[in-house]
């Protein structure tokens, strides 16, 4: 504790008097009591006094503490909290604090995954700040029914989508397919029916290919046409993958090591999604009566609506008759890229370049294409 108390009285003594910081911030603090302090800044061109948070000394370290956030403060296009950079060598721990829950953050951790943004014109305060994402946050919701869906989906996607799940449709849906499970064996697992979201977050997705439904066996791994890692015999739909994939992507040649789990395309911003998140050991089509449509339809309109002004635009590889039905959702949107064709295991699939295509259009709009 006297090293903790040591660095928060350096910290004080240091910011008695308004000081500057490397980039012209001027910054001071207004005594609260022994173990707190108010932390005030002007950035430079501005004489404006805004006070930045409350620095705690506490048993587990010194914190800075930003209480009454709004949720919609968030730095909109990139989904991230900001943290003035200089605060870095005070303090052991930041933490925000809005209605929906507390974020927590270490000062290590912080610089490690933060990053900056280029400053406007005669506007210099964004050099004074780095830029954490949300999801690198450690998030506690304050109401405790929702931490299974933000476990479930991953911090960005439960922000999007944590209203849906309050839903009458999606309720009486859960009811009914936990029902099942205890009568007949339910694919995916429970624990990976959103796998599609966990792997790929709202922000990080710039590819959809959109599918039909589970496989109804236990190689079914919450990623459309993804099989688990121990199913090494690829399924009828993924032989159809495997086959174009050397037709095209590797212009004929022969694919070695073809892999029948698909994680490495979610990890690279391909979201893998079923028309429908469950199936049935009788049946794949045994849940389309669900309402899973109404989940799907949801999740792509918040998708091609992220903040136009940050986003890149999105293509959306529909594979198969169901997917193909929600194509209709994306027409408005012209800045896509739709590609549609029939199912990896049906005829018509062959030869439509889905992948080339795919990777042409991500690097004519600056971004990376996939590693297929």
């Amino acid at each position: 504790m006297d090293s903790i108390r040591n660095k928060y009285n350096t910290f004080v003594e240091q910011l008695t008097e308004e000081v500057r910081d490397p980039y012209g911030t001027r910054i001071s603090v207004g005594y609260n009591n022994d173990a707190s302090v108010n932390v005030y800044v002007k950035e430079p061109n501005s004489e404006r006094k805004k006070m930045i948070g409350e620095v705690i000394l506490t048993k587990s370290g010194v914190v800075v503490y930003r209480k009454q956030e709004k949720e919609k403060d968030k730095h909109r296009n990139t989904l991230s909290w900001t943290v003035h950079k200089w605060i870095f060598k005070y303090v052991d721990y930041i933490l925000y604090k809005t209605k929906l829950g507390v974020y927590k953050i270490s000062s290590e951790k912080a610089k490690d995954v933060g990053f900056t943004m280029s400053y406007k014109t005669n506007n210099q305060g964004y050099m004074t700040k780095q830029f954490v994402k949300c999801k690198d946050w450690e998030f506690t919701p304050f109401n405790k029914s929702e931490v299974p869906i933000l476990k479930k989906l991953g911090y960005e996607w439960y922000n999007c989508l944590r209203g849906e799940f309050k839903k009458p449709y999606m309720i009486n849906m859960g009811r009914d397919i936990a029902s099942r499970r205890n009568k007949i064996p339910v694919f995916p697992e429970s624990k990976d029916v959103f796998n599609a979201y966990k792997k790929t977050p709202y922000m990080d997705v710039k590819v959809v290919i959109l599918g039909d439904y589970p496989y109804p066996n236990k190689s079914a791994d919450g990623l459309a046409f993804s099989q688990k890692e121990d199913f090494t015999t690829p399924s009828e739909k993924l032989k159809g993958i495997h086959t174009e994939l050397e037709q095209d992507y590797y212009n004929g040649g022969l694919m070695l090591g073809a892999e029948t789990n698909l994680e490495h395309w979610a990890n690279q911003g391909v979201m893998l999604l079923n028309t429908v998140l469950t199936s049935e050991q009788t049946s794949e089509k045994a849940h389309e009566e669900n309402k899973w449509q109404n989940f799907i339809s949801h999740t792509l309109n918040v998708l091609i609506n992220r903040p136009t002004n940050s986003k890149k635009p999105i293509v959306f590889l529909l594979w198969g008759e169901k997917a193909i039905n929600f194509e209709k959702l994306l027409l408005d949107n012209k800045e896509n890229l739709i590609l549609k064709t029939a199912s990896p295991n049906r005829n018509g699939y062959l030869g439509s370049k889905h992948f080339t295509k795919c990777n042409s259009f991500l690097i004519s709009t600056n971004q990376l294409p996939v590693s297929w």
